[in-house]
């Protein structure tokens, strides 16, 4: 028993020891990375017993293969069906729109056109007066979008499986069907109590005995590092590196919410209709649970006032755009000149403008982001969906496909055509837009602000304050790549929306995302391949039929909103009579009559087959919990085998981490003694 002790203590002295040592830690990041297979009698790492030497996928390797180590595939996916949709739509009209843009002399003919390629390219140089309009160009639009919806209809039907529109094909699902979330049982029911009280009911007027395959119970987290961090104080004078097990019900306090997974949906079915309609239905309360990886088990976030401005400018943060917009306009008309000095400063201007409006929408999403993190939203995922449409509809629209156009057409002077192609002008602005949402999100996909922050940190800490306080399960974060495919994949919606937005005015928008695409997709494999971190990869969202009705309504916009900015609605006009009747066919049938082109849902039941099958690849409820496990046998022989490289080891390696620095704050100001993590206490929970 002693052996098994030290051993124990070893364990928990290697997550904290310091000063640290980054040969090991280097190897644990080695030892998270996603791999296909592993070296025979490979080294494993000391603090979560992975295999550090194994062998990658290759970065040619099927995206589905990636399916058993989250919901990643979906983004690549999701960029694979924006890059076929893109190329169906250049084909049919782009190389059209092209070919008779190049045709135009208009750009060569006025002198404040700035001869560039875009301008070229661009529908301007063939637009000889504000009546222009082209009839056969609107027709490939409409007839491409027919195309694309098929397209999806396509895929949907027939290769579901492989582009995954509207449905989700991930097996953890088949866990959260199985299982229901219990609320308001009494406080002082411990495990037994519920396990025998929740298994008995009666179906049909016989007594049955529901098959429970797991409970798993929910503590206050915030009373347990209340009481434990009290207690550390009282203790911390006694006797240092001594290894404790608190034994105190009052420590734990049980929160009367548990998770119930049955064997299958069917017995689930059963034990809800008995207990909400036969037995007592108002004295629990029974809700659908989030998967086990969704649970917040701990809400840290506080929603302050500060939350409620930062949404405010979300809503209105695009009116200054405006106003920046409008004054880079007046600036360029002021200083007129076509001399190179002065074309160089309104292109460089323009750059900034864009680079501007890049970084504000940037401060959107991440103000949204902190808005959803709250547990509500964060635990379920068709509330975050709504933050996808708000950032969706409300950034990408406010900022990037409202504004630029209106702003170039009615300020300044000067004819429409010319505040557009000048030097500064719009064309410009949305050449440096697109390019910008195409560069950026290459570079993050090498480096992001993430990763870097942890180069940063390493060679700090590593090359400069060698004798910091850092502790080795510190060290081991900054080896540990986070890929949030989240916030990649709005970056992919907001590229390809400008693109399909501006597309009409602009094809060099298509050539650039066309070739982005490809580039972020084969970056994103290889980062994926070789630095994916099975636990840090976030993506919690699946292709609607909400993203394909905003990049078909952005296409049938393009057109529309350009005849507008010229034109004004002419009520005598048949060319917006025409537009009217495809934009309400295609929204009749993608809002009312999705089943024609997304597949409708088949409700399945999920049966012990599937339950065991989702289990091979995902845990239950009771080992995401990091209280807890109630599966081991509480004795320290199983703690020291069974929990050392358990989520619950990493939880309170990193609430004995917290606490340490929350106590060394506190003792700074009454004793300068240094006090090391391992001297406070040893922490691990028996429930009684």
């Amino acid at each position: 028993m002693e052996v098994q002790q030290d051993e124990f203590l070893k364990s928990q002295n290697y997550n904290l020891k310091s000063p640290v040592d980054f040969e090991y830690a280097q190897k644990h990041g080695k030892s998270q990375t996603i791999y296909q297979s592993i070296i025979q009698d490979s080294e494993r790492c000391q603090c979560c017993n992975n295999p550090i030497q194994t062998i990658p996928y290759s970065i040619t390797c099927n995206v589905k293969v990636f399916s058993q180590h989250g919901y990643s595939y979906k983004y690549f996916n999701y960029i694979k069906l924006n890059f076929i949709l893109l190329v169906i739509g250049f084909l049919i009209f782009g190389i059209y729109n092209i070919q008779e843009n190049l045709k135009g002399d208009q750009c060569n003919k006025h002198q404040n056109c700035k001869k560039n390629f875009n301008n070229y390219l661009s529908l301007l140089n063939r637009m000889d007066n504000d009546e222009f309009q082209d009839i056969y160009l609107d027709i490939l639009y409409f007839i491409a979008i027919l195309v694309q919806v098929c397209f999806i209809g396509y895929i949907t039907y027939y290769k579901n499986h492989c582009l995954n529109v509207d449905n989700e094909q991930d097996l953890e699902k088949v866990i959260k069907y199985c299982s229901l979330q219990v609320s308001q049982i009494p406080s002082n029911w411990n495990m037994e109590k519920i396990q025998d009280f929740f298994s008995k009911g009666i179906w049909e007027k016989k007594p049955i005995t529901y098959n429970i395959v797991d409970i798993c119970l929910m503590y206050d987290q915030e009373q347990l590092e209340y009481l434990l961090k009290d207690k550390i104080r009282q203790q911390f004078t006694i006797q240092n590196n001594q290894c404790t097990v608190i034994q105190d019900q009052t420590v734990l306090k049980f929160n009367r919410t548990a998770f119930i997974t049955f064997s299958n949906q069917a017995e689930l079915i059963k034990f809800v209709r008995y207990f909400r309609w036969v037995f007592v239905p108002n004295s629990f309360k029974l809700e659908s649970p989030p998967r086990p990886s969704d649970v917040i088990w701990h809400n840290d976030s506080t929603f302050s006032n500060l939350e409620y401005v930062k949404l405010f400018f979300i809503c209105f943060g695009w009116l200054p755009i405006i106003g920046i917009q409008v004054a880079k306009q007046n600036y360029i008309v002021e200083n007129g000149n076509q001399d190179n000095s002065n074309s160089y400063q309104n292109t460089l201007l323009s750059l900034t403008v864009s680079l501007l409006l890049y970084l504000l929408t940037k401060f959107c999403e991440k103000s949204i982001q902190q808005f959803f993190s709250l547990k509500d939203f964060n635990s379920n995922r068709k509330k975050r969906r709504i933050f996808t449409l708000f950032y969706e509809t409300i950034v990408i629209q406010y900022f990037y496909l409202i504004p630029p156009i209106f702003v170039g057409v009615y300020s300044g002077s000067g004819t429409r055509q010319q505040k557009l192609w000048r030097s500064g002008g719009l064309s410009e602005d949305i050449l440096f837009i697109q390019i910008l949402n195409a560069i950026f999100p290459i570079i993050f996909s090498i480096i992001d602000e993430t990763y870097a922050i942890q180069l940063i940190k390493r060679f700090w800490f590593k090359r400069i304050k060698k004798n910091s306080d850092l502790t080795q399960i510190e060290a081991n974060s900054l080896y540990e790549r986070q890929l949030d495919y989240q916030k990649k994949r709005l970056s992919i919606t907001q590229l390809v929306s400008i693109c399909c937005y501006y597309g009409y005015i602009y094809p060099m928008c298509y050539f650039i995302t066309i070739l982005a695409l490809i580039v972020i997709y084969w970056m994103e494999k290889y980062n994926f391949v070789t630095n994916g971190v099975s636990s840090k990869i976030s993506v919690k969202f699946h292709i609607s039929r909400y993203n394909l009705l905003a990049f078909l309504l952005f296409e049938l916009l393009s057109k529309q909103i350009f005849h507008i900015a010229f034109w004004s609605f002419d009520y005598k006009s048949v060319t917006n009579y025409i537009y009217a009747l495809q934009y309400f066919f295609l929204t009749y049938v993608i809002i009312t009559k999705k089943e024609c082109i997304i597949k409708k849902r088949i409700h399945r039941n999920y049966d012990d087959k599937m339950l065991q099958e989702s289990l091979k690849y995902y845990d239950l409820y009771t080992k995401h919990n990091p209280i807890i496990n109630h599966e081991f046998e509480q004795n320290l022989e199983e703690i020291s085998q069974l929990t050392r490289y358990s989520r619950q080891e990493k939880f309170y390696s990193q609430l004995q981490l917290k606490l340490y620095r929350e106590l060394k704050y506190e003792y700074s100001f009454k004793d300068p003694a240094r006090i090391h993590p391992t001297e406070i206490v040893s922490l691990r929970f028996q429930e009684q």
